[in-house]
Parts: C-alpha cells; sequence; structure tokens
C-alpha cells in the first residue's frame, strides 16, 4: 500500500520520516518548498514540489532537478497512491 505524504511545514518533513515506506512519494506544499535550498536533507523517496508555490517563492532557480507539480498533476499524483497523509 503506498502513499502520498503531502508535507506543508518543514516540522512535517521530520515527522513524515518514521511512515515513510516503499513506493510512498512526497509533495511540498506552501513553506515546506524551501527545502529546495537544502536538497541534502530530502529522503529517498520521490519527492514532489507544488509549482505555484515554488515560484511565488523565487525558487524556481533551484528547481532544475525536482520534479514540480500542477493542480491536475497533484490531483493525478493523489489517485495513484492508496492513501494520503497531511504533515
Amino acid at each position: 500500500m503506498s502513499h502520498c505524504h503531502v508535507v506543508q511545514t518543514i516540522e512535517g518533513l521530520a515527522r513524515s520520516r518514521a511512515f515513510l515506506g516503499d513506493g510512498d512519494v512526497l509533495v511540498f506544499f506552501g513553506e515546506a518548498v524551501q527545502l529546495l535550498l537544502t536538497p541534502d536533507k530530502l529522503p529517498s523517496v520521490p519527492c514532489h514540489f507544488m509549482e505555484n508555490d515554488v515560484a511565488a517563492r523565487g525558487l524556481v532557480p533551484f528547481a532544475s532537478e525536482v520534479a514540480l507539480l500542477t493542480t491536475a498533476d497533484f490531483v493525478a499524483l493523489l489517485v495513484h497512491h492508496d492513501k494520503q497523509v497531511a504533515w
């Protein structure tokens, strides 16, 4: 069973780590997109960042090597996973 972990704060990433499993993904929203600035802190599961939040914070130059999601992409990702968890 795979989970889509939606991380909204930097602290949320720390809380989610203990629950990450095979097939899980992380989606970063809001404040949490600032983690683009410290890629070494990201876990080894697929990490996605909301495009609008990245752009709103002027972080597009730091996003060349990550997956950016539109709202439609996010919805498709949620449908693909069994459960969603917000942090």
